[in-house]
């Protein structure tokens, strides 16, 4: 989502070119400023992944697939402020439209809440395993994964 593209774009656009991987899933949503992100566990974002596996096999042969889950903040992408694109000065990507589209069908997601009177630590250390639990689970349960 940080490159503001639909990721089966970013997918068509960069999967030529992939020998390595650090994918993980996303619900994003428009907001005042832009539209907000929030990193999520495999299966609870907005991400297609069947779809996306389906074409990652055709474009990257034999790349691994690394997952990385961060679940749990929001991250606001400032879109409507002026300044945001001095980044992007040749303008706006070939995806932007499609991510739009689909930042338009999202839904708002409150930020991972630590317990109150847990340690803060140990916390945040159980939701971040739980999240990545989850994802290897969901990633099973859609065909990747070693077979022993």
């Amino acid at each position: 989502m940080s490159t503001l593209e639909d990721p089966l774009v970013s997918l068509e656009n960069l999967g030529p070119y992939t020998i390595a991987t650090s994918l993980r899933d996303v619900a994003f949503w428009e907001s005042p400023n832009g539209v907000t992100m929030q990193w999520t566990a495999m299966g609870d974002g907005m991400v297609n992944w069947k779809k996306y596996f389906t074409r990652f096999v055709q474009l990257c042969p034999g790349v691994a697939v690394n997952i990385e889950t961060i679940s749990g903040s929001n991250r606001e992408i400032p879109i409507h402020q002026q300044e945001f694109w001095k980044a992007w000065p040749k303008g706006k990507p070939k995806g932007y439209d499609a991510f739009i589209d689909l930042a338009k069908q999202g839904k708002p997601r409150l930020v991972y809440q630590h317990p109150d009177g847990s340690n803060r630590e140990e916390s945040e250390q159980e939701y971040q395993r739980s999240q990545l639990e989850s994802s290897i689970q969901y990633c099973k349960s859609i065909g990747l994964g070693r077979k022993t």
